[in-house]
């Protein structure tokens, strides 16, 4: 699968588009909270902050590696 992402505000709508359906927007947003934190080590007010900060391609697989 091939997948454009390269922002950490990437990740966050990757997240949300994979898991809309399966859960709830404020537990899309929790998930999204938690496997930033747990991968990156960033917490929500950084991902707001820094929404712009590039991610490495690891990072990137990583996340997509959780969606599968």
């Amino acid at each position: 699968m091939s997948v454009n992402i390269h922002t950490l505000k990437d990740i966050r709508n990757y997240l949300k588009k994979e898991l809309y359906g399966i859960y709830p927007e404020h537990e899309i947003t929790a998930i999204t909270t938690l496997i930033l934190k747990t991968e990156l080590g960033i917490d929500r007010l950084h991902l707001l902050l820094d929404s712009g900060k590039i991610v490495s391609s690891r990072v990137v697989s990583r996340i997509v590696d959780i969606c599968d």
